[in-house]
């Protein structure tokens, strides 16, 4: 995995070191030579070490980072604060700061590629190491572990070790043998305390194995360490051990009476054991679902015994809670406990937290109604009138504790010593309580102490209960008494081993650092890592658990003269003694030589193995070409994660359900009470069950009954689950969940492939220009050939046609392509006035060849000249004279129009003066129009008439201002001009009313003013026509060539092109044509039809090539794939942009299509020969000709054309069409894009056949008019995912999956033919900004739920009756309903079924009059259905069971959505124009309107929705609806916007 280094050695200085102490210098030299754990006290100034061992690390110049290992947040915030003051380039990573981001892998190679330190947590390295994002042996070269005595175990610290870097063996004792990229990091390891137990050496071999290291302390210059480093004097404080009382009577009042409380609370009244009993009740009147009921019974066995309710539970950790700090606060801080945590519990925020909770509703209102009566009960503690001094307020251990503080600040202050100390508590609760007791005390009461409180805080969500007070005490008394608001961290290796706030920590130690607090009153949190000032006094007030708690605590009382307290029970004081011999013992181990330490680690080896719990041979599953990996004890959190990403449903669970071999079950005695199971000694077995998203063959996986233990049996499924979850393409290369891996690609994706190509601005690309089809087949041709003298006319193959418009002429059109594939769907007229239309022939003749190559110049060159002769008149203010070179050009048929044929040299020699020519014809003008320009500006018009009548006064000054340069104006005749029109096209009847008037363009021109063209009329009409002509054949043409350019780079493959030949010219001429171009026809509607083909070829295709992924993995990647910036890359690839049409035809300023562009001299003669249109400015005729090569265009429009072409293919030759042009078009490995009818019957034939199937099939058949051959598709289209029946493991004949993929193609598939019906409508042509709108009526989920509610067909019953009293059988007509045949193992389903059809019949009558008579849509009595997903999603997936078992007929499934009613409501919506707006959206475009305010507000109250709708804080409506979920949310506004709307209007 190599990386390119992008850290800047040197580029940042790195600060000044302090000064290295003698002892540091040595630990130094002897880290730098092998792996070493330094065991120094602490404040002795290990992390300095640590930061000259990185530097000696970066000095060697390698491309790896060292990482330094903290356990805890806080420590890794506090090192990484101080390396990175000293040394450049330090990362911080902790799994807080948006843990879903680290699981990119460029994210990781950006942070290892531009660091020299990493900081982090061990589990942060440990998932990516596992994930293959991190290689321990290629990019990372020193590895530190800060508090390196965690090392034990199954702590992320040692299966580092054991999983990474022992993998390959134990590293070879010359590590130079190895090549770097596979060389193990250097190792070193800090700790004050390398103590696992009471057995000194036990615990110095065992960190030493785990981290291939060796402890060491300093010998060479230990005297020089205790100058640093002082021992504190050990003291004991006695205190009396007393009895918790026996009887409930001698307890103290609240005490009392909370035991008496959770004693006598009856289990039966509890809402949790009520609403079990409800569900098995219900269940069972059905009879149906034994394996659910059977479940439910044992869940409730359970919970009767163990008493485990939400209310049960809380009062229990309670009054456990308040007999603990009895027995160690006493009287006081017991009552003010139980208050203080009851008083919490009925506040209103917590009212809210627990209606916001996992818990349901009623159990938590029933907790507060029982808290409530206890807490009215209390006897609130006084606090001004408490005598502490009493016996029992405070108990025997407080008051030596008091006794303790107020000694050793009287002994401190004796010696001119500031007071400082730390008091260490066990329970978090205890801090508080005693906090409070210190800081009311008359004794500690401030400002005598002042008390600070530090806490750490669990991530074990079982231990935390609604009474914990920490985080509301906190908050009420920080800026009080400085208290620490502590957060948990993500890392779990101990109860308190993280800060709650980095921010409000901070806090505290500073005041304490400071002196504004010189007491902090704390838990184990504070024992280790954590920069807290030395003190003077130290007081475990509960005893450590363990050696290294003594330890790490102990050594917080570093100052001189310093003093660590233990107050002990008088019952047990022995056990003190032992741990200062204990450390005595630890300290001469740290000293003795590496070789004694060898020697008694071979000499315990086999002891060592005895007691080791790790697996003899442990399982890894790695990947090669990542290195991720995963082992026995990451299986099941790996497992977890992947479940956790699977599609959420409140109906089922996803979490992985484990069972045990042998089973242990509850049993019921004959008295009828609840029996926990007997215990089991193994060996074990376990059975992981997944979700039912997964395929049959994924679901479950077990393993043997040879397990010792029953966590051991969890985790070999576990593991053997995700491994066989890894081979079934669930998980990518870095086994994690494929979501990871599917990104949608961004427009960063289309510029890395377009590299310097691609303009900064996102969503543009710089493409190359749209071709010229005239010289496309020359282009093509050019690099081929070899003899550049043969490049001339004589040597390119030309073409000849000929082009008829009726009435006017026919001219021979001779050009370097064939022009016969443009031709199909030409216009067939010419239409020049509204009345006058010329039917219009093109026909293609074949090769253009002479007798000869001197004859086929010549007829060439007369051909260019003629074409000059023929646009001049028209267009020549946009032409250069001597630019012959057209690439395509005219001659007349059979000789006519001979004196056009001769060569022009002079301007005057093609039109003539108005008065000259009016006096050689008589001063009569031709009936056809002939070519005037007047004015100023030389402007065209057409002549019309003439004119002898006299003109006004008035018009004769009009007259003056538009011929300035005719003086006087004369007397008649004049010209009756009109001006050529402004029209582009001559294909469409566009006249506009004031066209259709010929009187309103008419001008009179005096004969002085003009000149006339000699150009015949016949050839100047022609002119007029031919621009438009050859638009049309040039966008023929581009089309043609465009799908000979996909044609000819259809990959070889064994299924042939059949169709893509015969897409239809005029088809692929709308789909390349953008809307820029201002075409009558242009893309965008075929775009919204190949958008819908796309989608369900793609869906089709992934439902076969991934046969074992659930909807949400298809799901993700089919957005991928039909992503505009896969389709936008696509096109850049294929140099798709070149044939997209986006040149506007300009008709004013429209020229002959030319080869080559004209010189500067052939520019200047043409001016100097007078031969430019003074009417248009010379330099915009230049700046014309000479425009970039390339353009910028829309990635959005290259991704639009593409789908375009894909409906164009669609329309041509059918879906297979399709499929053949992406198989072209959109190569992908994952993809093979074969045949519709293989895919289909790919996935049939993976369908399982079952021995039997329910009725409720034969039901629905029935109702959809269509009988299945394949009945176990119609068996899957009905299986959600909770039903249990269908996946019955021990069957091989299970269905292979739930509904969700066939409802994954159903959607797809519905969406295609009802934007297929949409597009084909005869009655007009539906723009996409109509069709879309008309699409989602009928596609809604609301819709679809109406249609599952409503479709049922009569089945006849049979039933027992009493006839003249004797029974008898009589048959009875029953309505089934769709949805009752959905199959399903969920009691909510059945009860949303229940409320959502009483519902529908209450809302029946005015959809069907609204579906069949109504001018507008019902929006809102749909949304009032409420129909949940689940009924929509049955109706898809019926669908696409159809399509699949009718061999993939589209016909049979139109059919299908006209039985249901789909496409009838379509037909009737679009014909009688019914209102389809939505009245949410109706009525914001109203109020924006009117600029008015618009405002919803959506509450829930009660079990109600309300909506209050306010226009400029008026309230207009208040609209209620049942239920709280977000369908009863959109009901109720979608409702009350409709009526909203009827009471403004």
């Amino acid at each position: 995995m190599p990386r390119h280094n992008l850290r800047k050695q040197g580029s940042d200085s790195d600060a000044a070191l302090p000064l290295t102490r003698g002892y540091q210098q040595e630990l130094l030299e002897e880290s730098l030579k092998s792996n070493i754990i330094i065991a120094l006290p602490t404040g002795s100034g290990k992390t300095h070490i640590a930061i000259l061992r990185i530097r000696a690390e970066l000095d060697k110049g390698e491309n790896k980072v060292s990482w330094f290992l903290c356990p805890t947040v806080a420590l890794c915030e506090q090192q990484h604060a101080i390396i990175s003051t000293i040394l450049p380039k330090v990362g911080l990573i902790l799994g807080y700061m948006e843990p879903d981001k680290w699981l990119s892998r460029s994210l990781w190679d950006g942070i290892l590629s531009t660091h020299n330190v990493v900081v982090s947590t061990p589990a942060i390295l440990l998932d990516a190491l596992h994930h293959g994002y991190v290689v321990l042996q290629e990019d990372i070269s020193l590895l530190i572990f800060d508090e390196a005595h965690h090392a034990v175990e199954n702590n992320p610290y040692n299966r580092i070790m054991h999983e990474f870097y022992y993998r390959r063996g134990r590293p070879p004792l010359d590590p130079s043998t190895v090549p770097n990229g596979h060389r193990n990091p250097s190792i070193l390891g800090l700790t004050a305390s390398p103590l696992l137990g009471l057995n000194v050496q036990m615990s110095l071999a065992i960190l030493e194995k785990n981290l291939d290291a060796r402890v060491r302390t300093a010998q060479l210059n230990d005297i020089e360490l205790q100058q640093y480093v002082h021992r504190p004097q050990l003291q004991f404080y006695l205190y009396e051990s007393l009895e918790f009382p026996l009887f409930r009577d001698q307890l103290p009042h609240n005490l009392r009476l909370l035991h008496e409380t959770v004693e006598t609370l009856p289990i039966d009244a509890d809402p949790s054991i009520k609403s079990l009993r409800s569900k098995i009740a219900s269940l069972s009147r059905t009879n149906t679902m034994p394996g659910t009921i059977e479940s439910l019974n044992e869940k409730l066995a359970k919970a009767v015994l163990t008493k485990n309710t939400f209310t049960h539970k809380n009062l229990r950790a309670l009054m456990y809670a308040a007999d603990e700090i009895y027995k160690e606060m006493g009287v006081w801080g017991c009552e003010w406990y139980i208050s203080k945590s009851l008083e919490q519990a009925r506040d209103t925020k917590m009212r809210l937290v627990g209606k916001l909770s996992k818990w349901p509703s009623s159990d938590f209102e029933y907790f507060i109604r029982i808290v409530d009566e206890l807490y009215s009960r209390l006897v609130i503690p006084s606090v001004t009138d408490q005598d502490f001094d009493a016996e029992g307020v405070c108990s025997v251990k407080v008051k030596a504790l008091i006794d303790a503080l107020v000694s050793q600040k009287a002994a401190s202050e004796a010696t001119d010593e500031s007071f400082s100390g730390l008091i260490f508590v066990e329970r978090r609760d205890a801090v508080i309580v005693l906090t409070e007791i210190l800081s009311r005390h008359p004794l500690t009461a401030s400002p005598i102490f002042r008390c600070g409180s530090l806490v750490g805080a669990s991530d074990d969500a079982r231990r935390r209960t609604v009474f914990d007070l920490q985080k509301n005490f906190f908050s009420r008394n920080r800026s009080e008494r400085g208290f620490a608001d502590e957060p948990s961290t993500s890392n779990n290796t101990s109860d308190d081993n993280g800060l709650i706030n980095s921010h409000t920590s901070k806090d505290t130690l500073a005041a304490f650092g400071i002196g504004l607090l010189n007491v902090l009153i704390c838990t184990s949190v504070a024992e280790e890592g954590l920069d807290i000032r030395a003190c003077n006094n130290v007081i475990r007030f509960d005893p450590p658990k363990n050696v290294r708690s003594w330890a790490q605590s102990r050594g917080r009382a570093r100052k001189e003269r310093s003093v660590f307290t233990i107050l002990v029970d008088d019952s047990q004081p022995e056990r003190y003694a032992e741990w200062m011999e204990v450390e005595l013992a630890m300290e001469r181990g740290y000293k003795e030589e590496k070789e004694r330490n060898q020697r008694y680690i071979d000499s315990i080896k086999d002891a060592m193995d005895e007691t080791d719990d790790s697996d003899e041979h442990p399982q890894v599953f790695e990947v090669p070409e990542t290195g991720a990996t995963v082992s026995l004890n990451s299986a099941v959190a790996h497992l977890n994660h992947f479940s956790n990403c699977l599609p959420q449903s409140v109906y089922f669970s996803n979490a992985p359900v484990y069972s045990f071999t042998p089973e242990q079950k509850y049993s019921i005695s004959s008295s009828g009470a609840y029996l926990p199971p007997p215990p089991s000694l193994g060996p074990f077995g376990a059975t992981v069950t997944l979700s039912s998203l997964l395929p049959h063959n994924l679901r479950t996986f077990t393993t043997p009954q040879e397990h010792r233990t029953k966590y051991r049996a969890k985790r070999a499924a576990a593991f053997k689950a995700y491994v066989q979850l890894y081979k079934a393409g669930l998980l990518n290369d870095h086994l994690l969940p494929l979501m990871e891996d599917m990104e949608i690609e961004t427009e960063a994706g289309v510029r890395e492939i377009l590299k310097q190509e691609i303009e900064k601005r996102d969503g543009f690309a710089k493409v190359l220009k749209q071709i010229d089809p005239w010289l496309y087949r020359r282009d093509q041709s050019d690099a081929t050939r070899e003899d550049a003298e043969q490049d001339d006319d004589s040597s390119e193959q030309w073409w000849e046609s000929t082009i008829t418009v009726e009435g006017l002429a026919t001219l021979r059109l001779i050009s370097r392509v064939d022009i016969a594939p443009a031709i199909q769907g030409m216009p067939p007229y010419i239409i020049e006035t509204p009345t006058i239309k010329h039917p219009l022939v093109i026909h293609s003749i074949g090769p253009f060849s002479p007798h000869d190559r001197s004859q086929l110049q010549a007829d060439l060159e007369k051909a260019r000249l003629f074409t000059r002769r023929l646009f001049w008149s028209r267009w020549g203010g946009w032409m250069r004279w001597n630019n012959l070179d057209f690439s395509v050009v005219f001659l007349p048929l059979n000789g006519e129009f001979e004196p056009e044929l001769q060569p022009y040299h002079i301007l005057s020699d093609l039109y003539i003066p108005g008065r000259e020519y009016l006096e050689l014809h008589h001063g009569t003008i031709p009936q056809h129009p002939m070519l005037l320009r007047a004015g100023k500006y030389r402007r065209p018009h057409f002549t019309h008439a003439m004119s002898h009548e006299r003109i006004s006064t008035s018009a004769i000054v009009k007259m003056a201002l538009q011929f300035d340069e005719v003086d006087p104006i004369p007397n008649p005749p004049y010209i009756v001009a009109k001006h050529v029109p402004r029209r582009t096209t001559y294909f469409q009847d566009n006249f506009s009313d004031g066209n259709r008037n010929q009187t309103l363009d008419l001008t009179l021109v005096p004969p002085e003013g003009c000149t006339i063209d000699l150009l015949p009329p016949e050839l100047l009409r022609m002119s007029t026509f031919l621009p438009c002509i050859l638009r049309a054949l040039t966008l023929g043409l581009t089309a043609a060539f465009a799908l000979d350019d996909i044609i000819s780079k259809v990959p070889e493959s064994s299924v042939p092109v059949q169709h893509l030949p015969n897409i239809s010219i005029p088809l692929m001429t709308v789909a390349i044509t953008a809307p820029v171009s201002h075409e009558p026809a242009d893309y965008q509607r075929m775009e919204t039809l190949g958008d819908s083909v796309l989608k369900f070829l793609t869906c089709l295709e992934l439902l076969v090539e991934h046969d074992a992924w659930h909807e949400g993995y298809l799901s993700k990647a089919k957005d991928h794939t039909v992503s505009n910036a896969r389709l936008s890359r696509a096109a850049i690839e294929r140099c798709l942009p070149r044939f997209i049409i986006r040149e506007v035809f300009l008709g004013r300023k429209w020229r002959p299509p030319v080869a080559s562009m004209p010189t500067e001299e052939e520019e200047d003669e043409n001016d100097l020969l007078g031969f430019a249109d003074p009417s248009i400015s010379s330099h915009s005729a230049i700046s014309a000709t000479h425009e970039s090569a390339h353009m910028e265009m829309s990635t959005k429009t290259l991704a639009d054309v593409v789908e375009s072409i894909i409906a164009a293919c669609h329309l041509s030759g059918g879906l297979d069409c399709a499929v053949e042009f992406l198989r072209s078009f959109l190569p992908d490995e994952r993809f093979t894009w074969m045949p519709i009818i293989n895919r289909v019957e790919t996935i049939v034939e993976r369908v399982n056949n079952l021995p039997w199937y329910p009725a409720q099939l034969n039901s629905v058949e029935r109702l959809i008019e269509y009988q299945f051959e394949h009945r176990s598709l119609l068996m899957e289209a009905l299986c959600h995912a909770s039903y249990q029946g269908a996946h019955d493991m021990r069957s091989s004949a299970a269905i292979s999956h739930s509904y969700d993929r066939l409802e994954f193609l159903g959607d797809s598939l519905l969406d295609l033919l009802v934007v297929e019906w949409l597009y084909k409508y005869s009655g007009e042509d539906l723009a996409p900004g109509q069709m879309h709108p008309y699409k989602i009526c009928v596609v809604n989920s609301h819709f679809l739920g109406f249609l599952a509610l409503d479709r049922s067909n009569q089945e006849t019953t049979k039933k027992v009756v009493e006839k003249e009293g004797d029974p008898q059988i009589s048959e009875d007509v029953e309505e089934v309903y769709l949805w009752q045949s959905m199959l399903h193992s969920s009691p909510m389903i059945m009860d949303h079924q229940a409320a959502c059809a009483v519902r529908f019949q209450k809302e029946r009558k005015g959809l069907h009059e609204a579906f069949e008579r109504g001018t507008k849509y019902p929006w809102a009595a749909l949304t009032r259905l409420q129909a949940y997903k689940f009924f929509g999603d049955m109706v898809e997936s019926i669908i696409g069971a159809v399509y699949l078992d009718s061999g993939g007929s589209l016909e049979i499934v139109s059919n299908l959505l006209t039985h249901l009613g789909i496409f009838r409501l379509l037909e009737r919506l679009v014909v009688e124009k019914v209102d389809i707006r939505h009245p949410v959206s109706t009525l914001f475009e109203r109020t924006s309107t009117k600029l008015q305010t618009l405002d919803y507000d959506v509450v829930k109250e009660n079990g109600m929705s309300v909506c209050v709708i306010n226009v400029d804080g008026k309230r207009i409506y208040t609209h209620t609806e049942p239920g709280t979920d977000d369908a009863a949310k959109e009901a109720a506004k979608t409702t009350g916007a409709e009526r909203a709307l009827e009471i403004l209007q």
